[in-house]
């Protein structure tokens, strides 16, 4: 593991090398936010991308993902309503707008970031995740619940654990991890 992540970083520091701010700072705030789980590091980095390119929707995504970590909620939404107004069908924004949502406890607009990004994120879209994020919203179980497997819980971008097999198992799993 420690040559993996060794690995990671000086990919990360030599894209930042190679691409000055920009492009290289969003490969160290991928870096940071996902294996050193430094979320202060990481929206710094995040962004000074956003500063170098402000018509790119993937840094704007990572703000939104790194404010969501320290529970700046509605300021992560807006972070994520601007990576879509440059990029309608990103769909990784698409998905990542749908957390704090939930988190704010706004569920008509919880229902209609799900759909957006249902109708547009194809295969990419974690349907087991949307459900989940239901359940502990309205506290409903879905009526159906075929084909969908457990996920981990995600916590400042790192794994805390295997995710609940069933959704009902979310509420059980997830108190206590957020």
């Amino acid at each position: 593991l420690k040559e993996v992540t060794a690995r990671g970083k000086y990919w990360a520091e030599r894209s930042a090398q190679l691409v000055p701010g920009g492009a290289g700072d969003g490969a160290l705030s991928v870096y940071y936010a996902m294996v050193e789980d430094d979320p202060a590091r990481a929206l710094a980095y995040a962004q000074n991308e956003v500063r170098a390119l402000p018509n790119d929707a993937n840094g704007y995504n990572r703000v939104g993902g790194n404010l969501g970590s320290f529970g700046r909620i509605a300021e992560a939404i807006a972070a994520f309503e601007h990576a879509l107004i440059l990029d309608p069908l990103n769909y990784r924004v698409l998905a990542n707008r749908i957390e704090p949502y939930a988190r704010l406890r706004r569920l008509p607009k919880f229902e209609a970031a799900a759909a957006r990004s249902l109708e547009f994120g194809g295969k990419n879209v974690n349907r087991a995740e949307i459900l989940e994020d239901r359940m502990l919203l309205t506290g409903r179980l879905p009526a159906r619940y075929i084909g969908l497997p457990g996920r981990p819980r995600w916590n400042r971008g790192v794994a805390t654990g295997a995710g609940p097999a069933a959704p009902w198992e979310a509420l059980h799993v997830s108190k206590g991890r957020e």
